[in-house]
């Protein structure tokens, strides 16, 4: 008896608009340089600072695909939001006078990257029921640059002087790159690329910044430059495509769409992107021993931040009629980091000083959540032809913390801080998932962390002994990073195996 042959597998074809989100990691190489002049003579040796960092991206993408035979021509335009910055604090080295390491000034610069865009054209070949193709074409990135010198000297208890530099700018480069597409069933398709950005630096020149009566600031000019920088980013993405679908026949070898009623019973595992809001404040005090007393502060720092999250889940659903109940584990890497910078607050009249900042000096307080974990409940109630529901449970924040405060008399004394933390917490929050082809969901969601504040004391650090020429007196800054709020939105796709 004749066997009647399958139907033949087709290609899809990928002619058509299309539109997306995608989400992933970026790698940024950077580095920036500062030289402070009095006058013609330089002032403090050149510094150079290591702005490399990494962080998520998250974003959308619009295009168009022309198929001939095998080959794909499109163009494709795309915008990210960044969580990449780079960041580092130095002690600068006087170079004027009898040379030295001014622990009582602070330098410091910072890079970081708010948002990518793109213009691109695209050249593929149809391999199976994917693409693989090459891209390439103009690329922007929008990026916030700070910087401060301050330059330690405190003459006749004067407030002394800093040199600050905080601009945004949108610098103009190129992005090439390639990846692998695969027609996921009718109009989806998911995605996988690398893309590599180049984009030149820029420079300011900061004069001083004085505090007013009594202080005598050298004539010192400062010159940031943020050299040219590159940027690998690896990405995934989800796109819709209209027109340009597949025939019937092609139709039978792709994924079947989602059944009008679905069984969430059964484990799963997905990726998830999204932006994040965190809230929180931080506050600094610096402390003398003899006799005991505030020497410098209270300061308050603002370290709310907002930035880009991408990360995965997994977990198990059971249904019983209308309801589901489940678990869920999730981390996902972050991009928000808080940061804030200003002189310190001299609360009382040293010498000739009425009380006031302190330009010779410096401070900032830096609160960076590398990464989010959850493991939580879930309570849910089919609607339509998905599913609502709630969550809860337990979660985690890695958290890296960094502080300085400096004193800015003479060589002067620092007091720095630098650890990572990982804080307990709790999570709350909800949102809608529903069924999109066969095993496939997709899912929008909010959730609401909240964790504790932490603490840590600082001793000084200085070329000299003591505390503000006494040798026999103890000086500590203690820093408090209040509790932290996260209001994250994210949209998720999974697959139940």
């Amino acid at each position: 008896m004749a066997v009647k042959a399958p139907p033949p597998v087709i290609a899809p074809n990928w002619t058509g608009f299309y539109v997306g989100v995608h989400a992933g990691w970026g790698f940024a190489d950077a580095d920036a340089t500062s030289r402070t002049n009095a006058g013609a003579l330089p002032f403090f040796a050149p510094a150079r600072f290591d702005l490399s960092g990494n962080g998520p991206m998250f974003g959308g993408q619009l295009g168009y695909n022309w198929q001939a035979n095998n080959w794909v021509l499109g163009v494709e335009a795309d915008i990210s939001g960044s969580g990449i910055s780079g960041f580092e604090s130095r002690v600068p080295f006087r170079v004027t006078g009898a040379a030295t390491m001014m622990f009582g000034a602070d330098s410091h610069m910072r890079q970081s990257v708010n948002w990518l865009a793109s213009a691109r054209g695209r050249l593929g070949y149809a391999w199976g029921p994917g693409l693989i193709y090459a891209t390439g074409g103009a690329a922007w990135a929008n990026i916030d640059y700070q910087a401060n010198t301050s330059e330690g000297l405190d003459p006749c208890g004067g407030y002394g002087c800093s040199l600050p530099a905080n601009f945004n700018g949108t610098r103009s480069g190129w992005a090439a790159g390639g990846g692998y597409e695969w027609a996921a069933a009718s109009n989806w398709s998911l995605r996988g690329e690398y893309l590599y950005y180049n984009f030149g630096g820029a420079n300011a020149a900061a004069r001083t910044v004085s505090g007013g009566v009594g202080a005598t600031c050298p004539a010192c000019l400062t010159t940031y430059q943020w050299g040219d920088f590159a940027i690998h980013a690896v990405r995934l993405g989800l796109n819709y495509r209209w027109g340009g679908v597949a025939s019937a026949q092609a139709s039978m070898s792709m994924p079947a769409p989602a059944p009008a009623a679905k069984d969430w019973t059964g484990f799963y595992a997905g990726v998830h992107g999204g932006w994040a809001f965190g809230r929180g404040n931080g506050s600094a005090i610096t402390t003398i021993d003899t006799p005991p007393r505030v020497y410098l502060g209270p300061n308050s720092y603002n370290l709310d931040a907002d930035g880009p999250l991408f990360g995965g889940q997994a977990g198990y659903n059971r249904q019983i009629a209308n309801w589901m109940a489940g678990i869920e584990a999730d981390v996902s890497g972050t991009g928000v980091r808080g940061f804030h910078a200003q002189p310190p607050y001299c609360p009382q009249p040293f010498s000739c000083v009425p009380a006031g900042p302190l330009f010779a000096a410096g401070s900032f307080l830096k609160q960076d959540v590398a990464w989010l974990a959850s493991l939580r409940g879930r309570l849910g109630h089919t609607w339509g032809t998905g599913m609502v529901y709630v969550t809860g449970g337990a979660a985690l924040a890695g958290v890296d913390y960094q502080a300085n405060l400096t004193n800015g008399i003479g060589p002067g004394s620092a007091f720095p801080v630098k650890v990572s933390k990982t804080r307990s917490g709790w999570v709350a929050g909800g949102g809608y998932e529903w069924p999109v082809w066969s095993n496939w969901t997709v899912r929008g969601e909010y959730l609401y962390y909240r964790f504790d504040d932490f603490s840590a004391t600082a001793a000084s650090i200085s070329s000299l002994p003591g505390c503000r020429g006494n040798a026999a007196a103890r000086c500590s800054t203690t820093y408090r990073w209040d509790d932290l709020d996260i209001h994250a939105l994210r949209f998720g796709l999974n697959y139940k195996l």
